[in-house]
């Protein structure tokens, strides 16, 4: 399997597992994430936000691998919010 094989096998699973699917550029390559929300009463009404990023890249390094992890993690603080749904 090819890396973009992969990256289409990882979002039609995203969405089927119920998240929004969507690129952005990150480091000058295209990231692949899925968003999805889960709202939970027994968890005291909390609500869980949770992205899924991938990127493609040939090669990875421990440093470069932890750069990318805060920048994605940078990337869904930024979100905050901005998914706000209200459960009925």
């Amino acid at each position: 399997m090819s890396p973009d094989e992969y990256l289409d096998a990882a979002a039609g699973r995203l969405r089927v597992d119920g998240a929004d699917v969507s690129t952005l550029q990150m480091r000058g390559l295209t990231a692949l994430v899925g968003y999805r929300s889960d709202f939970r009463w027994r968890w005291m009404a909390t609500r869980l936000n949770l992205f899924t990023v991938l990127i493609n890249v040939p090669s990875v390094t421990a440093s470069e691998l932890e750069l990318f992890a805060n920048e994605a993690l940078d990337y869904a603080v930024s979100q905050k919010g901005k998914f706000r749904v209200f459960a009925t």
